[in-house]
């Protein structure tokens, strides 16, 4: 699968945009398993993942997880 982008979506969200829409059930999984605590919810052709709190990390942790998703 292939992820398009990563990027923030207001201050405690953060969406995956995907090359591959068919993916997003895995990708959802995945970063659900990775990112316990934050709510991941899927859209036709993205994840979004949404903390319980604004957390600056976020986004860098979102990406060190999709990082071992896109393969």
């Amino acid at each position: 699968m292939t992820i398009g982008s990563v990027g923030w979506f207001g201050d405690r969200a953060v969406v995956v945009t995907l090359a591959e829409p068919g993916a997003r059930a895995g990708v959802a999984a995945g970063l659900a398993e990775s990112l316990p605590g934050c709510d991941v919810r899927t859209g036709m052709e993205s994840v979004l993942v949404v903390a319980p709190e604004p957390d600056a990390g976020l986004l860098a942790a979102v990406e060190e997880a999709t990082a071992g998703l896109d393969a």
